[in-house]
């Protein structure tokens, strides 16, 4: 299995002839290395020795079935950790947030709502290069997740995020459509600076005058999340397509 990263020759790895499937984690890296040439029509997805792709979104499986129609595409549901990320309904008033994760939409956001005067009491953490552990420890304990990642094949931080029950503001960066329900996030729409800043500053108000329907956003996320993103779905949906793939050759895994 070889990441959809690798481009036009992924098919030519480790020798001709050698089946291999490919796993995108994010259709809008499908063609990273291609070719403008209208006639250059080198790809993995139609050679003989790829046998399927697999994906872990909606979004990422309706971007290869369109641009490859013919080439076979399992999706499987990524898990988020339970024991990492699980719902804490007592929270800091902080606002958690990823630097790596388009820092210049991140600054021109955090700016207004300093500028504007609405943070009052909230305090800032963006975090960058810290453990898995430590990240799951500051979701855990903070209010508000803001989501600037764009694009994302999945959107995984904001849903680790739901999982903690924060209160999770921003961008679906495609992949996070499929969580990001309004009724328990707030997606904002990409470049959307002014609306993300007032959603924000809404936020902070309305749990300063009622934080009661927040944090009850919080848990329905949480336990959305949990369901939704479990470990167990996430293997009952690998040896699914796992099966598919090796039925293709003539062979079946065990359950």
């Amino acid at each position: 299995m070889i990441p959809e990263v690798y481009g036009p020759n992924l098919a030519d790895l480790y020798g001709q002839g050698i089946k291999k499937v490919i796993l995108n984690q994010s259709g809008y890296l499908t063609f990273r290395g291609y070719s403008w040439d209208a006639k250059s029509l080198t790809t993995p997805y139609g050679h003989p020795d790829v046998l399927a792709t697999l994906v872990n979104s909606k979004n990422t499986e309706e971007y290869v079935r369109y641009a490859f129609p013919h080439h076979p595409v399992h999706r499987f549901r990524l898990s988020v950790d339970p024991k990492l990320f699980f719902y804490e309904p007592n929270k800091k008033k902080q606002i958690a947030f990823s630097r790596i994760k388009n820092p210049r939409d991140a600054m021109q956001v955090v700016s207004i709502l300093k500028f504007r005067g609405v943070l009052g009491e909230f305090e800032l953490r963006p975090f960058i290069n810290i453990p898995q552990s430590e990240v799951a420890r500051l979701l855990r304990e903070s209010l508000i997740f803001l989501s600037f990642g764009y694009p994302e094949g999945f959107g995984l931080p904001a849903a680790e995020a739901m999982a903690c029950g924060c209160i999770v503001v921003g961008f679906h960066g495609g992949g996070g459509r499929e969580f990001f329900d309004p009724h328990f996030s707030y997606p904002i729409e990409q470049g959307d600076i002014i609306g993300f800043a007032r959603t924000v500053e809404g936020v902070i108000r309305q749990y300063e005058a009622d934080p009661a329907p927040l944090v009850d956003r919080g848990r329905r996320a949480a336990e959305y999340i949990a369901k939704t993103y479990s470990p167990q779905r996430e293997e009952e949906d690998l040896l699914k397509a796992w099966n598919a793939v090796f039925l293709s050759v003539g062979k079946v895994l065990a359950p």
